[in-house]
């Protein structure tokens, strides 16, 4: 009986071990056992497991400002309000008032902390690269275990597996598309300009357009306010050239 014990104790032991390793370690032990080529596993790992450790940590950093940014939000949302309440039981003037002068320095707080947000965009940021790094996840996993898009199936609908050196090319294609499709999603976040234009002034500076000669192209006129010119406000004009 104690024999039994202590096998299904060291069973218990090793799936906690197992399942305590995060993703990288898991995907790092895994790739030795494919037949993928050396140049293809240094391929991942500097380009897909690289980008994937990058985009952790960065979701990381904005997840805490996130959070606590909605801590502060609350919290000064409820204090603030119930300070300006009983600041009349601390004396009627607001200059010896310490209930009052607390208020006012919780509200320029407040202000600040709300204001910073919006302009670093830090929710959809947040939004942004959290979906960005599953999407990468499940891609690499569907790679590993050969489902989805990298098997393929004939006309009576039988699937045929394939190895993995074989769909790696697929594999790098797929994780350059989510990549791609980020670096547009946050120029957009960044870039405040007008919806009709957004997409084209995007698409040219992703695909390395240049906007600065504008001898052969067209020029774009983007009014600064998003919308029609505003007296007063400079306009920001973007020179793109034809693409034969």
């Amino acid at each position: 009986m104690g024999n039994l014990f202590c096998r299904k104790a060291e069973k218990t032991a090793v799936v906690k071990a197992d399942y305590s390793n995060n993703f990288f370690e898991k995907t790092d032990s895994i790739l030795k056992t494919t037949d993928l080529t050396d140049n293809q596993k240094i391929l991942f790992r500097r380009r897909y497991m690289n980008k994937l450790h990058s985009f952790r940590n960065f979701k990381h950093i904005y997840a805490v400002w996130f959070y606590l940014h909605r801590f502060l939000a609350t919290t000064l949302g409820v204090a603030i309000p119930a300070l300006l309440s009983i600041q009349y039981y601390f004396g009627d003037g607001s200059m010896n008032n310490p209930v009052y002068w607390t208020a006012w320095g919780l509200s320029i707080f407040g202000g600040f902390v709300t204001g910073y947000n919006n302009i670093f965009k830090v929710d959809q940021r947040y939004f942004l690269l959290r979906t960005i790094y599953q999407k990468m996840k499940n891609e690499g996993w569907i790679f590993i275990l050969l489902c989805g898009k990298y098997n393929i199936t004939d006309e009576t609908n039988a699937r045929h597996q394939r190895r993995h050196r074989e769909v790696f090319v697929i594999f790098m294609e797929s994780i350059e598309e989510i990549i791609e499709n980020y670096n547009r999603n946050d120029m957009e976040t960044v870039m405040a300009i007008d919806s009709k234009v957004k997409g084209e002034v995007i698409n040219d500076l992703l695909k390395g357009r240049s906007i600065e000669d504008g001898e052969h192209g067209k020029e774009m006129v983007i009014p600064a306010s998003g919308g029609s010119p505003v007296i007063g406000i400079p306009e920001m004009r973007l020179n793109l050239p034809v693409l034969n």
